[in-house]
């Protein structure tokens, strides 16, 4: 399903992508943290809203490898537990593929200077196991499921035009610029097969997410 803006519920499909956004950042968080990331004892529940969300988006999300995957991971949980340390937490002198976006040019903290002024802008405050860490993945994308939930809460166009603008500029700025290069960084290292699709679903989600922001914002300041 490929929609346009005119003449669709954008507050149902925000509320959508807001379940997506949650669902993405609970299975991208460190299972030492969150049991139910990469093969906890929720994973299948989770996997099911996941995919239930994602029959309702106005564009096309390929969940099938990702929901087969995570099947199957669900019986190897304790193995990818240690493999995501080894991957995406341990390493000298870092993981071999990180999921924080780093520093900026000459090591200055300009990435996550923005992002905090984000979080401050819309009055996003971090929980205590993120204060260490607001550029990892998962933290980048519980901000998108806050802000395309209050998207989903608002019919005053101007306000949801802002918060759709928002989002664009936020993925376009953070995420996209390096979410892209996860899964074929693990295809490269021969990683188990659910941390591929996991990542492959988050890359084709926030691309074809960026695009439809950018979409509904220009037919929302038309109608407006």
């Amino acid at each position: 399903m490929n929609v346009e803006p005119s003449g669709c519920d954008l507050q149902a499909f925000a509320g959508a992508r807001s379940e997506i956004y949650a669902r993405l950042s609970r299975l991208s968080a460190s299972p030492f943290e969150n049991e139910t990331a990469n093969g906890g004892p929720d994973l299948r529940a989770e996997t099911a809203r996941l995919a239930s969300a994602a029959a309702v988006l106005p564009y096309v999300l390929p969940t099938r490898a990702f929901v087969n995957a995570a099947r199957k991971a669900v019986r190897d949980y304790e193995a990818l537990r240690r493999t995501y340390g080894s991957l995406f937490e341990v390493g000298a002198p870092g993981p071999p593929i990180p999921l924080r976006s780093g520093t900026g040019a000459n090591g200055s903290p300009g990435p996550r200077e923005e992002i905090a002024r984000f979080h401050d802008f819309f009055g996003y405050r971090l929980d205590e196991r993120a204060q260490w860490m607001p550029d990892h993945v998962s933290v980048l994308l519980e901000f998108m499921h806050f802000l395309s939930y209050r998207e989903a809460l608002t019919a005053e166009t101007s306000h949801a035009c802002s918060l759709a603008l928002a989002q664009a500029d936020f993925l376009e700025r953070h995420l996209l610029v390096w979410v892209p290069s996860i899964a074929p960084k693990l295809r490269d290292v021969e990683a188990p097969r659910y941390f591929v699709a996991l990542f492959e679903l988050l890359r084709s989600f926030v691309e074809c997410d960026a695009i439809w922001l950018r979409k509904t914002a220009d037919h929302r300041e038309v109608a407006a």
